[in-house]
């Protein structure tokens, strides 16, 4: 096959300007993007994340996954249930997922998981309210509940090289809901 001629090859420098500088605004804008992503918890970085958060939204590059990262998540969550009746009595309510046995396996995107940790965000009453309200109506019909109330535990895993500290559990109050009902 013949190589063409330079005369019948399309001159695109000459007749794309318009595409060079599209190319170039897109590359600086995914940088940008990408920067203030990093820097999300500085000021500067929040300012300019607010301008691009809906192309970091378009491309899914706001998301990120800590497990590879240099500083991967030193600890464990899980939701803890409990609940007052009406004699006063604490009892352990079910938790969506609760805590997981050391020696078990999960995978950690079944949707009930998934409810579990929208549960962890202090801003999300209206999920937890509604699992409580749903405990209330459920759970102990001969002694009935007046109080549920719902925390994260955090199992705190010591950071690699100090394993001599000591294993901790933090306990993080989220909410407390009283139970509807005649006499509560």
């Amino acid at each position: 096959m013949a190589e063409p001629s330079p005369a019948t090859l399309p001159d695109l420098g000459a007749r794309t300007p318009g595409a060079r500088r599209w190319w170039t605004l897109l590359v600086t804008l995914h940088l940008l993007a990408m920067g203030a992503s990093l820097g999300r918890k500085t000021p500067v970085g929040a300012a300019i994340r607010a301008v691009t958060a809906p192309y970091e939204r378009i491309l899914g590059i706001w998301q990120s996954w800590g497990m590879f990262g240099p500083n991967p998540p030193l600890g464990t969550s899980w939701l803890v249930v409990e609940g007052t009746t009406r004699s006063g009595a604490v009892v352990a309510l079910p938790a969506p997922v609760g805590e997981k046995p050391a020696h078990r396996f999960d995978w950690h995107y079944s949707r009930i998981q998934k409810v579990e940790r929208n549960m962890f965000d202090k801003t999300n009453h209206s999920l937890r309210q509604g699992y409580a309200a749903f405990l209330c109506r459920t759970q102990s019909p001969g002694d009935p509940l007046v109080e549920v109330r719902i925390r994260k535990d955090r199992h705190m895993t010591p950071p690699p090289g100090r394993r001599d500290q000591p294993e901790t559990v933090r306990q993080i109050p989220l909410e407390t809901v009283r139970c509807p009902g005649p006499g509560r």
